[in-house]
């Protein structure tokens, strides 16, 4: 009776450890369908955006490289920058770009590859983000009314302060030797 107690016991832990093992196995055959459903979807994005995704494919290495057409440069050494946006140092600053069979631009606000009609002349942004640019750097009158007025009080203020300092440091207002210092 004991022996027979002993096998079953036996028997329900291998039943239990086979079950347990068919579990990891669906869990791990969902990972792997999930993971290839991933690289599916990522692949679609890359080819609905017309960019390759700047990686080279060969022997399951990923290699980063310029989103340039034609253009094999390894960026795996390249600055922090290039590797980010992947584009090679070449590309960056080069005026025409042939990318996805377009001629492009980088731009250097947006650091994102343009079409030539974005760009005015030989800049390297584009001019919407240079209008952005430059409408935060530039004031309206108003403003700029409002801060020469303060700017004005201001140095009032100050030059008072100044003198009086010098009146003090110097032995009052009847001192006659005085110098102005800047």
């Amino acid at each position: 009776m004991v022996k027979r107690s002993l096998r079953d016991g036996e028997r329900r832990k291998e039943v239990k450890q086979r079950q347990e093992e068919e579990e990891e196995e669906e869990e791990e055959e969902g990972e792997r369908v999930e993971r290839e459903e991933d690289e599916e979807e990522e692949r679609k994005k890359r080819a609905a955006t017309g960019v390759g995704g700047g990686v080279r494919r060969g022997m399951n290495l990923q290699v980063p490289c310029c989103q340039a057409d034609k253009c094999e440069v390894d960026l795996r050494m390249a600055k922090r920058y290039h590797r980010r946006h992947k584009v090679c140092e070449a590309h960056a600053k080069a005026s025409v770009v042939l990318v996805c069979g377009i001629n492009q631009r980088f731009c250097q606000q947006c650091s994102r590859f343009h079409d030539l009609s974005q760009f005015d002349e030989a800049k390297r942004s584009c001019r919407s983000r240079l209008a952005g640019h430059n409408k935060r750097r530039r004031k309206t009158v108003s403003e700029a009314q409002a801060e020469s007025k303060k700017m004005s009080k201001h140095a009032k203020e100050n030059t008072c302060r100044h003198l009086d300092r010098q009146d003090t440091l110097q032995g009052g207002p009847n001192f006659k030797h005085f110098q102005i210092s800047l």
